[in-house]
Parts: structure tokens; sequence; C-alpha cells
């Protein structure tokens, strides 16, 4: 009784820490694109002519902007017209629909979009601060949250995009996997893939953890010391039979590929479009290497007075290498081999064979990094610094993306 008692505590407090962390990140979010419209303007016209992202009046436009431009038309017109052009195949359909769903007694998709992007937001938040609390304590798990709710790129993470929705599904899909459940983890690991291609990725760290954990339905056999190298290697969990919950985690994936093959009379049409948005294969090391030499030149153009290109991004790839380091020094294997997949996943579709445009964002389900940065500012006390730096540039970004501007 005690125990149920404490974790009933827990969730009080864990769920008192991340509504505050939630309520001022998006309040901030909100005011700066806000502020940015009503002193730049916007250019929807231009950007939007169909007026997907305008569709109630001056006042209501405004009040949308912070969440609504870019890529929110492309869901929006999947989520009120389903897939009518091979073009929109690139947008996986789990968050349109889930946005046409919401939005239905608003009639509206936007409206559903905005309510399913700020629930997953605060659904990751609170996942994420009870699974960094099983590896880093309370203290360092609620910093783990703070980083994750003014992200720099968090202004997506309330935006009409299919980032929060994913960010919660693998949150929630790992956090399950290490209680043992696991029909909840690879279902909601399915969903993920449904979302965006990389929610695939989440195949990693499941499998990783129920092979050699850490786990809580059951303990692992006891191994002696003097194990060889290899020997290690071996999984610490016999396969049982709830492994077969693994053959739930592609199909939808599959599904979706299926279906848009047969709808366009091309199984490869996915692929097909991603080219079309000049997003092909390259070698990883040939993108890091093409990447850092834009932002070389980008560096230069600066001081001829032009703006600068692909710099930001290199030096944030930078930054998560290092991170990716700590987190398999530190934190669990499976959370390493994780973020090492997702960084080589971007680097491998880079737009147009350089650019890393977009990888901040693509960083943020790949929360570990999130955790291994808490855990290391906090004990260098300079988490507060980190915490401010995050917060003025998705400030920054917040201002920039309301008013058209691009934001990666």
């Amino acid at each position: 009784m005690t125990l149920d008692w404490g974790a009933r505590r827990l969730d009080r407090h864990t769920l008192a820490h991340v509504t505050r962390g939630w309520a001022v990140s998006r309040t901030l979010c909100w005011a700066a694109g806000i502020a940015a419209v009503l002193v730049l303007g916007s250019h929807a016209g231009v950007h939007d002519p169909s007026g997907f992202t305008t569709p109630f009046g001056k006042l209501g436009n405004v009040l949308v902007a912070p969440a609504a431009r870019w890529d929110t038309t492309w869901y929006l017109l999947i989520a009120d017209h389903g897939y009518a052009t091979p073009r929109a195949t690139a947008f996986f359909p789990l968050y349109p629909l889930a946005a046409r769903v919401a939005g239905a007694p608003f009639d509206s998709s936007l409206v559903g979009g905005i309510i399913i992007s700020l629930a997953a937001l605060f659904v990751a938040l609170y996942f994420l601060e009870r699974l960094a609390a099983f590896d880093l304590g309370v203290e360092k798990a609620r910093r783990s949250m703070l980083l994750l709710a003014f992200f720099p790129a968090g202004v997506f993470l309330s935006a009409v995009y299919g980032e929060s929705l994913l960010l919660a599904l693998s949150i929630a899909a790992v956090y399950a996997a290490r209680r043992g459940r696991w029909s909840v983890a690879t279902v909601l690991g399915g969903l993920a893939a449904a979302c965006r291609p990389t929610g695939f990725l989440l195949m990693v760290p499941l499998v990783l953890l129920y092979l050699y954990g850490p786990r809580g339905d059951r303990q692992p056999p006891a191994r002696p010391d003097h194990l060889s190298r290899a020997a290690w290697l071996r999984p610490r969990y016999p396969v049982a039979r709830d492994a077969g919950w693994f053959l739930v985690l592609p199909l939808p994936f599959v599904s979706y590929m299926a279906y848009a093959g047969l709808k366009f009379h091309d199984f490869s049409v996915v692929s097909h479009q991603n080219k079309a948005w000049n997003v092909g294969f390259t070698f990883p090391l040939v993108t890091a290497v093409r990447a850092v030499s834009r932002a070389i030149s980008g560096a230069t153009n600066v001081v001829g007075g032009h703006l600068p290109r692909n710099i930001f991004e290199v030096g944030v790839f930078c930054l998560s290498c290092v991170a990716a380091a700590g987190v398999l020094r530190r934190l669990p294997f499976a959370y390493g081999a994780y973020v090492v997949a997702g960084i080589l996943f971007v680097l491998c579709f880079p737009i147009g064979g350089a650019n890393l445009s977009g990888y901040t964002r693509y960083m943020a389900p790949l929360f570990p990094l999130l955790m291994w940065t808490a855990a290391w500012a906090t004990e260098r006390g300079v988490f507060r610094i980190v915490l401010g730096a995050f917060a003025l540039v998705m400030t920054v970004d917040a201002a920039r993306f309301a008013s058209w501007h691009f934001v990666g």
C-alpha cells in the first residue's frame, strides 16, 4: 500500500512539473509568434494561396499563426481531402487522421491539429520525466523534461506538424518496454512508424531492451564475472512468447506503403515522392563532409554581408554527436543505439545530398540526447545556462516561423 501511494504521489508531482513546463514553454512560443506577426506581418497569400492556414478571419488567423505555417498546409490538405496527389504521400497518415478526428467537433482540422500537438507534447513531457527517473533520478528527470519543453526546435512541437505525436509515441513506447509491457510498446512503436518513417527506428531500442534490458517484467539469469567478451554479447533474456508482439510493429508502416501503392498504382510512390522533395540516399560521411563545407562557405558569406547557410545545423550536428557518445557511456545501450541509428538516418537522407535543414527538429524524438544533456549540465552547474540557451533559440524560431520565415 505504501509503495502504491508513493507511486501516486510521484505521479501528482510529475504532473505538476509537466504542467508548468508545458504551459510556460507554449505561452512563450505563442507570445513570440503572435508578436512577430503583429510587428512583421504575414505573407500567407504568397506561401499558402489555398488559405489552409488562414480560415478564421483577421484575429483568429493571428492567434493560430504560431502553429500553422509551411508543412501545415500539406497535413491539412491530407486531413481534409485525403491523398489527392502523389506528392502528399511523403507525409505519413497518422497525424492528419488524428487532426481530422480531433477537429471534427469544431469543423476544423487546423484546430484539431493544434489540439493533437499540444496534447501529444504534454504526454511526451510526462513520460520523459517518468522514464528518465529510472536512470537519472527525480531531479535530473525533471530537468530532462524541461529541456524538451524548451527544445530549440520546440515551435514544431505545438505546430500542426507530426513531430509531437511521434515524440509522444516514441517515449511512451520505450517507457512501456522498460516496464516489460511488450504489447503496449510494440503497438505504440507501430503507430510511431505511421507518423513518420523515422518512427520505424524504434525497433532498435525495443529489440535491444527485450534482449538485453534493462526491463522491469523479469530478472535476467545470473552470469559469472569471468565470461568472455563474446559471451557478453549473447542476449541476457531468453526469447519468449511475448516476442511475437514485435510482428505488430511494422504493420502500420507496411499498410501505408500498400495503400499508397494501390492508390497511385506505384508501390514505390513514397520513395519517388521523397526524391521529388529532393531527398535521396547519401552515405552519412559524405553528407557530414558536404554539410561542414557548406557551413564554412556560409560563414565566409556572412563576412561578405550574406545570410549564413547550414551553420547552425552543423553546430547542432556536432553537439548531437558529443551527446550521443555521452548516451553510449552513461545510459542503457539500447538508448545509445537508438540515438546513433537516428543520427545516421538523418545523415543518409539529407536535402540535396548536403543540406542538414531540419536536423534540429529531427533530433527531438531522440530523447536520450536530452537525458544525457540534463545530467551533464546539472553535474557541472550549468543547467540554467543550457536551459536559457534552449529557450532563447526556441523563442527566436517561434517568431520566425509564425512570420513565414523558414525555420529548419
